[in-house]
């Protein structure tokens, strides 16, 4: 009895961990389209390109090179070093 409840909160825990990840990139994307300056697309795109990178390594390279474009524009270090992180770590 004692086994099979915690097998139940493990498998609670990791659906409640999983529907959080959900709502961090639903959130991130929501912020991309609204985002006004380019300082805070850069970080939101970085952010987004995180939150996927283990579950699709595709488009977090894809989001993280536009991040990266983007902070060279306006010649932001940060953000480039930000985006170039995330690079690495793919």
């Amino acid at each position: 009895m004692k086994k099979n409840f915690l097998l139940f909160v493990f498998v609670l825990c990791i659906a409640e961990a999983a529907f959080c990840q959900k709502r961090v990139v639903d959130s991130l994307k929501n912020l991309i389209k609204s985002d006004t300056g380019i300082k805070d697309k850069v970080k939101h795109l970085n952010g987004l390109g995180w939150e996927l990178m283990y579950r699709n390594p595709d488009t977090s390279i894809l989001l993280s090179n536009e991040a990266l474009t983007h902070a060279k524009e306006v010649k932001w270090k940060s953000g480039i070093a930000n985006s170039l992180g995330n690079l690495g770590v793919y």
